[in-house]
């Protein structure tokens, strides 16, 4: 599993069942950013990482895993302006989604877009488009 997520850019895990935490914090490299589907396999790095984003922080309360993440930012938050978001490219980002799996669907391939051609690293100051789609299937 090292090997899997040392030196990423994004980890995106969409493993349904695992016995325990998979990773270590420290295999992660500065600037990772976790996208765990079904948020198994992965608690040990909520307290480790420098951000935990969350679709809907009531929700993730009430989820076994919570106890380990501190100070949840709603992703709504980030997009109103209310929180910075990522303001450093060595920080470490872990990002819990409750929603439907239509969204995590849709995020995946806006990071698949994001990173197609791009090699080892994404700009700065790319955007992924969060207006309503403008065609019945946008994935």
């Amino acid at each position: 599993m090292r090997q899997l997520v040392g030196e990423k850019d994004i980890v995106l895990s969409a493993a349904s069942h695992f016995d325990g935490d998979q990773c270590q914090p420290e295999w992660f490299a500065p600037g990772t950013t976790v996208i765990p589907i079904f948020k198994v396999g992965f608690n040990s790095i909520n307290s480790a990482f420098d951000l935990v984003f969350v679709d809907d922080v009531e929700g993730i309360k009430a989820w076994p895993g919570s106890r380990t993440i501190a100070d949840p930012v709603e992703v709504a938050a980030v997009v109103r302006g209310e929180h910075a978001g990522r303001t450093s490219s060595a920080q470490r980002i872990v990002c819990h989604n409750l929603g439907i799996a239509l969204h995590d669907i849709y995020w995946a391939a806006q990071l698949l877009e994001l990173t197609a051609g791009a090699g080892a690293a994404v700009s700065e100051s790319a955007t992924v488009d969060l207006g309503v789609p403008a065609s019945r299937l946008w994935v």
